[in-house]
């Protein structure tokens, strides 16, 4: 529509730039030229070097000022908030609620993210691999782990073991899980998933954030588990790269 020569150069491809800032997001357009660069490249090699030019990257940079909008961070759960909920939900607790409260205590002390505890709301984006196993769970007098098959940064599906300590004072996880255990394995005996709601299927997304808008404001999400989980950490004197 600009009556440009198909062949790219520097000049395009910031003019590019320049014209898909006023219509998406800049951080979005790095991986439109990463696309672009990998459609282009069989017929035009020097594309990516063109990619990484000093008035392409400068474009980039101008377009993230002009245009750019802050990130927007969900705020983290506290110590608090984990007492609070937990004092909040009535006694005995029914099986949702003790699952619930599982999911909300292991992301935290774990610091796992909410799509790792639960399943996608989107059925086409499930996968059975991701789900943790009710056997792969371990534990002692002091501290439960299980088995995660995978994760955001974990393509080969490698796994991590989610190791969650018992606290001498509140909150404390370790009798939290294992009255969501009992619960779920006096119903469910033979299935093979850890997490199940009250009905036998695999928690969605949607379910664990319903009950947390009951708690807390919109500003807290699934992602307040894992930062909550990480700032306690940091409060408390955690050296950084034990955290990370």
């Amino acid at each position: 529509i600009h009556h440009l020569h198909v062949q790219p150069t520097e000049n395009t491809l910031s003019f590019y730039v320049t014209f898909m800032a006023r219509y998406i997001n800049p951080r979005s357009i790095t991986a439109y030229l990463s696309g672009i660069c990998h459609q282009l490249e069989p017929y035009y090699p020097n594309v990516r070097a063109l990619r990484l030019s000093s008035v392409v990257t400068r474009t980039l940079r101008g377009a993230h000022r002009r245009h750019g909008a802050p990130f927007k961070r969900k705020v983290p759960i506290t110590i608090q908030h984990l007492m609070d909920i937990a004092k909040a939900l009535p006694h005995p607790r029914t099986h949702n609620n003790a699952l619930f409260l599982t999911i909300l205590y292991s992301g935290f002390f774990g610091l796992m993210r909410l799509g790792e505890l639960t399943a996608a709301n989107e059925h086409e984006l499930r996968n059975p691999r991701k789900v943790i196993a009710r056997s792969s769970v371990k534990s002692t007098e002091s501290w439960y782990e299980f088995a995660l098959p995978t994760h955001k940064s974990d393509p080969f599906f490698e796994g991590n073991r989610i190791l969650i300590r018992a606290n001498t004072t509140e909150p404390n996880p370790y009798p939290i899980f294992f009255d969501y255990i009992n619960s779920r394995d006096h119903l469910f005996p033979f299935h093979s998933p850890l997490f199940l709601t009250s009905n036998g299927t695999v928690p969605k997304r949607d379910w664990f954030l319903s009950r947390l808008r009951r708690f807390l404001p919109p500003e807290f999400a699934g992602q307040s588990l894992r930062s909550g989980g990480a700032t306690w950490l940091a409060s408390v004197g955690t050296p950084p790269n034990l955290i990370q």
